[in-house]
């Protein structure tokens, strides 16, 4: 089942560097970071205890990119990469006494929502934790998998070649599925949130003092 999305956008690694009287300055590029996120919720429901929620979004249009941009000053062709950086999650609606062990996460790219995966790539592999009671953001990023990462990887890549002047990013809806072992064996339901992390490394030239 689906349920909204929110977005959360900051900066990282920003410094001010003091220029002395005395310090040389030279006219470098240095590199800065920003990091963004979105938000997918899932509703863990069912007697099979086996399937923990599915959402289908437009991850594009949730990123938003253009506005990220815009907000911090930033020229899209100073973008030197975007990458996906890790995924956190929390309970935000407990049920008691429930664990979840062996949970996997699977995600695929697709026109638009909704849509039938027909080659998922695994995203997350060994997830499991309780979902007794209301949680902060837990990070499971050491759990991620190759193949979902790269499938991330070439989404953010579309998405930036069109903003640098490439043809309209496709395949920018992604869908988004759990499963795994709910127990005890009984009905489940839950919800809880998966956050999605980037990173986005851009270039800026100036005077700056030469160390």
């Amino acid at each position: 089942m689906n349920v909204p999305k929110t977005l959360k956008l900051g900066l990282l690694g920003l410094s001010v560097i003091p220029f002395l009287g005395s310090t040389c300055v030279e006219e470098k590029t240095i590199e800065l970071a920003l990091t963004g996120s979105t938000t997918a919720g899932f509703l863990a429901r069912g007697s099979d205890n086996t399937d923990f929620g599915t959402d289908c979004y437009d991850v594009k249009a949730d990123l938003d990119l253009t506005k990220l941009f815009a907000d911090n000053d930033i020229d899209a062709s100073d973008i030197l990469r975007i990458r996906f950086k890790g995924l956190e999650y929390r309970i935000t609606k407990a049920q008691a006494n429930r664990n979840i062990t062996s949970g996997d996460l699977t995600v695929e790219f697709g026109d638009a929502c909704p849509f039938t995966p027909v080659a998922p790539a695994l995203l997350v592999s060994g997830f499991s934790g309780s979902a007794a009671a209301v949680t902060d953001w837990i990070d499971v990023t050491p759990l991620l998998q190759t193949p979902g990462v790269n499938a991330m990887n070439a989404f953010l890549a579309r998405c930036l070649a069109e903003l640098q002047g490439g043809a309209p990013a496709a395949n920018t809806a992604g869908q988004f599925d759990w499963s795994g072992v709910s127990i005890p064996d009984t009905a489940t339901d839950f919800d809880w949130e998966a956050k999605l992390k980037v990173s986005i490394v851009y270039g800026v030239t100036g005077d700056f003092p030469d160390f």
